[in-house]
């Protein structure tokens, strides 16, 4: 068995671990990722989201207001998400309908049981023409068909909101063979519960999913971290990924002295190169755990 640790190392792309690893003496071998570690701090809203509505002014003629979000933010919840979309909208609807008095009226509040539902109401006829995904997700409105008409007055959505991505995270390769699937893709190789808060580590073990891969696509291995819907995240802090390879026994067959003395030399060679792989893995490791501890001190010490 050989054990690799390797993270992912571009800032603007934590979500995404490439490495290139030695490439064992066989045709074929078992691969396991065993274990992923990182911060549960995603990007839940930034400058890319938006919520677009139709707001009718009077019985045939209506306006369309754009709100945009123009802050990035990492965590959310009910209170919060009121606080940002209603003044957006508000001065949204005083630009639009500046020439226009009295001006529409459209309110967010909470429902239901818990008071876990998103209701808007307005004083005039309006229609949610296009949300982007991660806004539909903290509105409770990813399962809902758009455009969405509110002839009452009220469009009430009808499942409770994510506030942090969605509950399942897929580890996602480049692997060609793997052992499980999800959303029309085969290529997932860890599942992840999201039951984290934002200053949570995320720490999750797996023996589940192994996959069998030609010993060449050791040379570059591409790992990317996915929500439920097979959606790109934007994560803030890099991800830490241990795998295990198993070499799969080879046919029996006579070798020449020649060809049997090539593969010796062969194995010393690659015993080496893992030997001063692990050493460098080793003293990352350390120099990780160490950088976790450090940033779950500060996360402790800002509270």
């Amino acid at each position: 068995m050989l054990y690799y640790d390797f993270r992912s190392e571009d800032p603007d792309h934590y979500d995404i671990a490439e490495v290139s690893l030695p490439v064992p003496p066989c045709n074929m071998c078992n691969l396991i990722v065993s274990s992923l570690t990182t911060n549960a701090r995603f990007i839940v809203l930034d400058n890319s989201d938006y919520i677009v509505l139709n707001v009718w002014e009077n019985e045939v003629q209506f306006r369309a207001v754009r709100v945009s979000i123009t802050k990035t933010y990492t965590e959310m919840d009910k209170k919060r998400l009121i606080d940002l979309l209603q003044p957006l909208l508000t001065a949204s609807i005083a630009v639009v309908f500046e020439n226009i008095n009295p001006k529409p009226k459209i309110e967010f509040e909470y429902k239901g049981d818990g008071e876990q539902i998103l209701s808007i109401g307005s004083t005039a006829r309006f229609q949610i023409v296009d949300v982007s995904y991660r806004l539909r997700l903290l509105m409770g409105m990813y399962d809902m068909k758009l455009p969405m008409d509110a002839a009452t007055g009220t469009i009430i959505m009808k499942s409770t909101p994510y506030y942090n991505l969605t509950p399942i995270f897929y580890l996602v390769s480049n692997l060609s063979t793997t052992s499980f699937s999800a959303g029309g893709t085969t290529q997932i190789v860890m599942r992840i519960t999201n039951t984290f808060k934002p200053v949570d580590i995320i720490t999750e073990s797996n023996g589940d999913y192994m996959c069998s891969i030609p010993s060449s696509s050791m040379g570059h291995l591409r790992f990317q971290l996915k929500d439920a819907n097979l959606k790109d995240v934007q994560l803030l802090s890099p991800m830490y990924i241990s795998i295990t390879v198993e070499m799969r026994p080879e046919p029996s067959f006579e070798l020449s002295p020649e060809e049997q003395e090539k593969l010796k030399m062969k194995e010393e060679e690659l015993k080496r190169e893992y030997m001063l792989y692990m050493q460098i893995q080793e003293e990352l490791r350390i120099s990780t755990e160490k950088q976790l501890r450090d940033m779950k001190q500060r996360g402790i010490d800002e509270k």
